[in-house]
């Protein structure tokens, strides 16, 4: 116990630890602010790398589904001219069919056609055609729409195969070319028969048998063309 010169008496208590904490000095914290302030530059550039990367990203999927749009589009517009194409071709087998029936049924061809057909074979058959007054009498008029709205199936089939070239599918290629082959056989068989005179029923079979294969097949190229 020690005593002052107060005479009082005071307990010596343990004594603190010194502070060795040091203040910064102002360069030392001028560094840090710039040191901070790089770092926050820094970060702002990484950010805004990676937003021009995200949008870089976000134009070349556009930019591809853009694409894949437009091809998408094109192969829909060749597929709506080819069922286009494919109906009216339908359309005029049904006409076909029933000129056909109205001849075979109805008409009455004057024996100097039949005579010249079997004969003389198509030259015969056109001299006789050309004549006015079997032209309008005795069926001769819907036979020869008959046989001229076959060369247009003819022209029908032909542009429906090379729009199902550009189609991309195999199978619709294929049915296009069974579908003018079939036609072919209709019409072939129908000169044939009438060269015959109207005689040769084979001929008459053969031509059924076409229209009926290049009906059916143009309809599984409707069916398939969806």
């Amino acid at each position: 116990m020690n005593c002052s010169v107060f005479g009082c008496c005071m307990l010596k208590g343990p004594s603190s630890p010194p502070d060795n904490r040091t203040v910064p000095s102002s360069e030392a914290l001028q560094t840090k602010r710039q040191s901070l302030k790089y770092s926050h530059a820094a970060d702002r550039g990484i950010r805004k790398n990676e937003l021009h990367d995200r949008l870089n990203r976000s134009q070349t999927g556009n930019t591809g589904f853009t694409t894949g749009q437009a091809k998408m589009s094109h192969a829909n517009s060749r597929f709506a001219l080819l069922r286009a194409l494919v109906a009216v071709t339908l359309v005029d087998l049904l006409v076909q069919f029933l000129l056909g029936m109205w001849v075979n049924l109805f008409a009455s061809l004057p024996s100097t056609f039949v005579s010249s057909a079997s004969s003389s074979g198509m030259m015969g058959m056109m001299s006789s055609m050309m004549g006015a007054s079997s032209m309008m009498g005795g069926g001769m008029l819907v036979l020869m729409v008959h046989m001229m709205n076959g060369y247009l199936l003819l022209f029908l089939s032909i542009l429906v195969l090379a729009v199902s070239l550009y189609s991309g599918r195999a199978k619709i290629t294929g049915l296009a070319i069974a579908g003018v082959g079939s036609i072919l056989l209709a019409g072939i068989s129908g000169l044939i028969f009438m060269f015959s005179g109207f005689q040769d029923d084979l001929y008459s079979y053969s031509m059924a048998v076409g229209f009926i294969l290049a009906f059916g097949i143009y309809f599984l190229v409707m069916y398939f063309s969806k």
